[in-house]
């Protein structure tokens, strides 16, 4: 398999006077972690004479993989505030069942495998970090701003189960319809931990104030370090520095 550049991962102040890792993974080369997504497509394509990839996204998963799958034929519907992720999904599930399945990749749904593979190569790559960068032994927090729940999902299965909690984060209902629409159709995950516009806020400000480290990052890194920051405030401070993936999945306008 081609090899998967690995994004960052930065021992910082998390703007409150603790240590976190920040996971840049914002910084891959397609500009979030769908980056993974696809390489892991591009393989599978190459080991089983796909030719045809069919694809449902809110936006960055097409993205990276039109970009990274250039030998393949990628057919990509997107949704949006307009477009409901349901009827999309009903379209490619339509253009799947007219297409040669021995040759054709569908990326959509709930039950992606690729889309789990990816993310369990990310759980690991964080792991691998902490131990030969940092020789620390592993984190046992992680916080994600999320939208299907995959990363957290993958982290879960692939870190010590007994030790690690993890915590998806999203923005607050109000914020969605405005700033990011896609995550309107998202599955439910009410162990989500919500943050408001002036969290979020606050957030961007401090990840700004790192760009003598990092280039900026988008707002849904924000999300994840308000999230923690909540989090933190109701459970107190971990023994070991979480980890605050920065994953460039979610764009919009300003929440504010």
């Amino acid at each position: 398999m081609e090899e998967i550049t690995r994004s960052p991962l930065m021992l910082s102040d998390d703007g409150r006077g603790r240590m976190v890792y920040l996971k840049c993974d914002y910084m891959l080369p397609t500009g979030s972690f769908k980056y993974r997504e696809a390489m892991v497509v591009k393989h599978f394509a190459a080991l089983q004479g796909v030719e045809t990839v069919i694809v449902a996204t809110s936006g960055n998963t097409g993205e990276a993989i039109t970009s990274i799958c250039k030998d393949l034929d990628v057919v990509v519907y997107t949704w949006d505030d307009k477009i409901p992720r349901i009827r999309v999904i009903k379209q490619v599930m339509d253009e799947y069942e007219m297409a040669d399945k021995g040759r054709t990749i569908l990326f959509a749904g709930s039950n992606n495998q690729l889309k789990m593979i990816a993310h369990q190569i990310m759980a690991r790559e964080i792991l691998q970090q902490i131990h030969e960068v940092y020789r620390d032994n592993p984190s046992q927090h992680y916080f994600q701003a999320t939208g299907g729940g995959y990363g957290c999902a993958a982290v879960k299965a692939v870190w010590p189960a007994r030790s690690t909690t993890v915590v998806p984060v999203r923005p607050e209902a109000a914020l969605i319809p405005r700033w990011a629409p896609a995550l309107a159709d998202a599955p439910e995950m009410p162990e989500a931990i919500e943050v408001a516009a002036s969290d979020i806020y606050r957030a961007s400000e401090h990840l700004q104030s790192l760009a003598n480290y990092l280039p900026p990052p988008g707002l849904e890194a924000a999300v994840a370090l308000a999230g923690w920051w909540k989090w933190s405030k109701k459970y107190g401070d971990p023994v070991r520095p979480p980890v605050i993936n920065l994953t460039g999945a979610l764009k919009g306008p300003m929440p504010w």
